[in-house]
C-alpha cells in the first residue's frame, strides 16, 4: 500500500533546497510526489488540506527550457541568482533542434534500483545527470508566457494556447525565460495558487517535499488505486424517447432538411422515409 509522506515540511523557508531534496530521496529510496500527483492533491481533492505545512512544495517533476523561438541545443542552463550556482540539463540529440519546447523527467527509480535522476555538484555548478535517458519526455507547444493553458495528460504540464481560466483542464503557468530545476505547487494562503504550476523558484529555495513509499522503480507493479466515487463525474442518462415522440423529431427534421439544396434534401428524406418505416412498424 502506498503511504505518502512528508520528507520536509516547509517551515517559513526552512525545507529543503532542491539539489537536497532529490539527493535525499535517492538515498533512502523514495520518489518524490510527481507534478500530476500534486494536481490531484491540491486541485482534484481536499488532500491538501491535511498537509498544509509542506507547501510551498517541489514536486519530483524536473523541467529544461529555453526563451521564446531559442533552439534547445546541447544544454540548458539556469543559474540561481541567490547563490550564483548554475545547473545543467544534457538535452538529448534527437531533441538538440527543438523549438518553444520543455524537456521532461520525473523522479523515480531503474528496474536495478539505480536513481534516475541525480545531481552533480563540482564547484558552482550542480549538473543533472539522467541514469535512462529514455525516460526524458518532450513535449512541445510550450508557452513563451504566464498565462491559463490546458495541461498535457501525463505530466499536468500547461501547453499550447490561452484558454478560459475556468476551464475544468485549465492550469496557470507561471515561468521565467528559461529553467533547470523541479516545478513548485502550493496554496493560496501563502501566495501560492493551487492551481498554478511554477517553474519560476530558485533551486536554492528550501521548500516541502512529499515522498511515496511504494516500490519506486520503473515497471514496478503499482498497487490498485481505490476509486473515489464521490469524485467520479456522474455520465448524462440515457434517455429512451417514446414512437410518438421520435414522430415529432422526424416531422421537425423535415422542416429542417427543406432549408437546404435539392441534393441534399433528397438523401434526407430518404433517410426519413426510411425512419418513418421503422416507427410504423412499433
Amino acid at each position: 500500500m502506498e503511504i505518502v509522506t512528508k520528507l520536509a515540511p516547509y517551515n517559513n523557508n526552512k525545507g529543503l533546497t532542491q539539489k537536497e531534496a532529490v539527493s535525499t530521496a535517492n538515498k533512502i529510496g523514495s520518489r518524490i510526489l510527481t507534478n500530476k500527483e500534486f494536481d490531484k492533491r491540491l486541485v482534484l481533492s481536499d488532500t491538501w488540506k491535511s498537509e498544509r505545512d509542506a507547501y510551498p512544495a517541489w514536486t519530483g517533476t524536473l523541467v529544461a527550457f529555453k526563451g521564446k523561438d531559442e533552439k534547445l541545443g546541447d544544454v540548458v542552463k539556469y543559474t540561481d541568482s541567490k547563490t550564483n550556482t548554475t545547473y545543467l540539463f544534457e538535452v538529448p540529440a534527437e531533441y538538440q533542434k527543438e523549438r518553444n519546447a520543455i524537456l521532461v523527467v520525473n523522479h523515480g527509480f531503474l528496474a536495478s534500483g539505480d536513481a534516475l535522476i541525480v545531481p552533480n555538484e563540482k564547484g558552482s555548478i550542480v549538473a543533472y545527470d539522467i541514469t535512462d535517458k529514455s525516460e526524458i519526455a518532450l513535449l512541445r507547444k510550450f508557452p513563451s508566457s504566464n498565462g491559463w493553458y490546458c495541461a498535457d495528460n501525463k505530466f499536468g504540464i500547461p501547453l499550447g494556447v490561452d484558454i478560459p481560466s475556468d476551464n475544468h483542464y485549465a492550469r496557470y503557468l507561471y515561468k521565467v525565460q528559461n529553467y533547470v530545476g523541479l516545478l513548485a505547487r502550493g496554496y493560496s494562503l501563502l501566495g501560492y495558487n493551487r492551481w498554478v504550476v511554477y517553474a519560476v523558484d530558485q533551486p536554492s529555495d528550501r521548500f516541502g517535499v512529499l515522498i511515496s513509499t511504494e516500490d519506486a522503480r520503473m515497471g514496478a507493479p503499482k498497487p490498485v488505486e481505490k476509486t473515489d466515487t464521490q469524485k467520479i463525474e456522474a455520465k448524462p442518462a440515457i434517455v429512451v424517447a417514446t414512437t410518438e415522440e421520435m414522430k415529432q423529431v422526424v416531422a421537425k427534421a423535415k422542416e429542417e432538411a427543406a432549408k437546404f439544396g435539392n441534393g441534399a434534401l433528397e438523401n434526407m428524406n430518404k433517410v426519413l422515409a426510411w425512419a418513418e418505416q421503422q416507427l410504423g412498424a412499433q
